[in-house]
C-alpha cells in the first residue's frame, strides 16, 4: 500500500507551480495591502504579518485541492454514487489507499483555516471542511469528475479535525514560548 500511497501522491506534485503561484501572488497583494495601509496609518510601520503568509498559504492550498479534486479527472468519467458509510474499506488496497490520500489531503486545510482565521472556534473549522468535502462530492458527481461517496467526506472530515488539533498544538505550544521570553 505504500507503493501506492507514494505513486499517488507523486502525481500530484505536477500541480505545483499553479499552487505557488497562487501562493506568490495573493501573498504580494497581502504585503502590497499592508504597505498601502501602512503609509496612511500613523501606527508602527509593520510590513511582514505571519497572518497575512498563511493565508496565502491557504489560498495556494485550496487551488491545488482544486486541481487534485476536480482538474486531474476527466469530465464526464465518474458518475457513481455511494453513500454507505464505510464501504470503500478494506476492499483492496487501492480503496484504502484512497480513503488515507483523503485523509491526508485535508490536514492541511484543517491546519490553514485554524491558523489564518485565528478568531474561529476549532468546531467552526471542522465544519467548514466538512461543508468543502460535500460540496466537492456533489460537484464530482454533477460534472462527472469524481465517485460521490460517503467515505470521502468522513475521510476528509477526519483530515480537517486532525489539522484542527495540529494547528491547535501548535498554537499553545507558541503562546508558552511567547510567555517565556
Amino acid at each position: 500500500m505504500i507503493s501506492i500511497l507514494t505513486t499517488d501522491i507523486s502525481e500530484t506534485f505536477v500541480y505545483l507551480p499553479q499552487t505557488i503561484g497562487t501562493f506568490a501572488l495573493i501573498w504580494i497583494v497581502l504585503i502590497v495591502r499592508r504597505i498601502i495601509l501602512a503609509k496612511n496609518s500613523k501606527s508602527e510601520k509593520k510590513y511582514f504579518y505571519v497572518e497575512d503568509l498563511f493565508m496565502a498559504l491557504l489560498f495556494g492550498y485550496i487551488v491545488f485541492v482544486a486541481y487534485v479534486v476536480f482538474f486531474s479527472r476527466l469530465p464526464g468519467s465518474r458518475f457513481d454514487v455511494d453513500l454507505v458509510p464505510g464501504s470503500s474499506w478494506g476492499i483492496d488496497s487501492q480503496g484504502d489507499a484512497y480513503n488515507i490520500e483523503n485523509i491526508l489531503l485535508f490536514i492541511p486545510l484543517g491546519f490553514l483555516i485554524c491558523v489564518s482565521l485565528k478568531n474561529m472556534p476549532p468546531l467552526v473549522a471542522v465544519i467548514i471542511c466538512c461543508f468543502v468535502s460535500v460540496l466537492i462530492e456533489f460537484f464530482q458527481h454533477k460534472t462527472g469528475r469524481g465517485f460521490c461517496q460517503a467515505d470521502d467526506i468522513i475521510t476528509n472530515t477526519i483530515g480537517a479535525l486532525i489539522g484542527v488539533i495540529l494547528a491547535k498544538i501548535v498554537n499553545v505550544n507558541l503562546i508558552k514560548k511567547q510567555r517565556s521570553l
